[in-house]
């Protein structure tokens, strides 16, 4: 009966996986780091003949290196196959002064530093092929530089305590050897008291841009002073039967309400008509065109009755 393609190999394979020292280089080569390094059964039959030419040249370790290296074989070939050879010399013979045959032990090593040598050219050749690391910790060339990115002192004082948190849970302050200047850590301080500097001088002209915005309204709209729009809140709490509140939290009220001076508005909320009968009447009239509009008959009726028996005293309404 004839076998199956392939049925061949795989009898041939499985005769080697007979003990654990071939297990385990089957394992690696196809689960390890040296997965599809080498098919295994191509590897054993490798590594015999390697094994084979090793013993028959003990004496001779250089030439035994040169032919391993001369095969025709890639670097990281020629690394898995002296490794598991190194490793086969020294299942079967020992190793140090507990080897069999010196001659055997003294290839082992000669093929062992040929197998490192070709790592530490192949780490190197890594090394160079990988692109530098950029510092991101180079105050000078990219936080300051990143800094004039961003669009205000709130965005770069969020970023600095950001990249100084993580650059001080990446390094601690013994390993910084730069005692003559400031360290990264040191220069983002530095930058966030500046920028807070600044923004505490900016602060007050951003009060008084608010207080003349606030004085420009007022000169845009003479009429709305701060007595009528005391009697209108007075008139609406009126209505709503607010009672025994205390003047200060109107005050404030009507502060929250119109952003016009405390002190001003507590003064008309404690007497919100003092002031000639003639000026009081000129008040309430406006106030109640508002009423009127909003047709708010019941403030309306309120304002009249004021108005027709010009009694202007209003201290004790709340």
């Amino acid at each position: 009966m004839a076998k199956r393609k392939g049925q061949g190999d795989t009898e041939e394979l499985e005769g080697y996986l007979t003990d654990d020292f071939n297990f385990a280089i089957y394992d690696d080569l196809t689960e390890g780091d040296n997965a599809g390094v080498f098919e295994p059964l191509e590897f054993f039959k490798l590594l015999d003949a390697q094994y084979e030419f090793v013993k028959a040249n003990k004496g001779k370790p250089l030439t035994v290196v040169k032919s391993l290296s001369k095969l025709n074989l890639t670097d990281e070939q020629k690394y898995v196959l002296l490794y598991h050879l190194g490793d086969l010399i020294e299942a079967d013979n020992g190793s140090g002064g507990k080897a069999k045959d010196m001659q055997l032990n003294v290839c082992r090593t000669f093929i062992e530093r040929e197998r490192d040598r070709i790592a530490e050219e192949s780490n190197s050749e890594e090394t160079e092929k990988q692109p530098a690391k950029e510092n991101k910790f180079d105050f000078e060339s990219k936080v300051k530089p990143y800094l004039e990115t961003l669009p205000d002192d709130t965005a770069r004082l969020k970023y600095l305590y950001e990249v100084k948190a993580e650059y001080e849970q990446t390094f601690s302050r013994h390993l910084d050897f730069s005692w003559d200047e400031p360290t990264f850590a040191e220069k983002c301080e530095i930058e966030i008291r500046k920028i807070k500097d600044r923004m505490a001088l900016e602060k007050p002209s951003r009060r008084q841009n608010v207080s003349q915005s606030e004085t420009e309204a007022s000169k845009r709209n003479p009429e709305f002073t701060t007595a009528r729009q005391v009697l209108a809140i007075h008139y609406l709490l009126q209505y709503i039967k607010v009672r025994n509140v205390d003047k200060t939290e109107i005050a404030r009220f009507i502060e929250f309400l119109t952003g016009k001076n405390y002190d001003s508005i507590y003064k008309k909320v404690r007497e919100p008509l003092k002031h000639k009968d003639s000026e009081a009447k000129k008040d309430l009239e406006f106030v109640r065109a508002y009423f009127v509009k909003l047709g708010l008959s019941e403030i309306v009726k309120m304002i009249d009755n004021e108005i027709e028996g010009g009694n202007f005293d209003m201290r004790d309404n709340y």
